[in-house]
């Protein structure tokens, strides 16, 4: 289940609700989730579930706002991955926010020992 953040009638940010949350009546989405043409949509895996941000390649604040989270969690260490189509199965490990790209996906970096 995804809890949403919506703005001005559109959803910006989603993100799975953990059962704790579920419990509380977060306002869920099916976890199916079509990139519209002419967006982007940016997952960040962590151990809450998975943060999206959604943006519109037309919109210069939406993608400003995209590029910041971005640049922000790769600071912090994570790393992204351009992914394409719906399962994401052809990709490509990236260091700059590309905003023509139609998934991004941010994992935190695993530690080896």
């Amino acid at each position: 289940m995804l809890a949403v953040q919506w703005k001005e009638g559109r959803a910006l940010a989603f993100r799975h609700a953990s059962y704790s949350e579920e419990k509380r009546k977060v306002t869920a989405v099916n976890d199916e989730i079509t990139v519209p043409e002419g967006h982007g949509l940016m997952h960040e895996l962590n151990k809450t579930g998975d943060t999206r941000v959604m943006w519109d390649r037309a919109n210069s604040d939406e993608v400003a706002a995209a590029r910041a989270q971005f640049e922000a969690l790769t600071k912090k260490g994570f790393i992204a991955y351009r992914a394409e189509g719906k399962e994401g199965t052809r990709g490509e490990v990236i260091r700059k926010f590309d905003p023509e790209a139609e998934r991004i996906i941010l994992v935190r970096q695993l530690v080896g020992g």
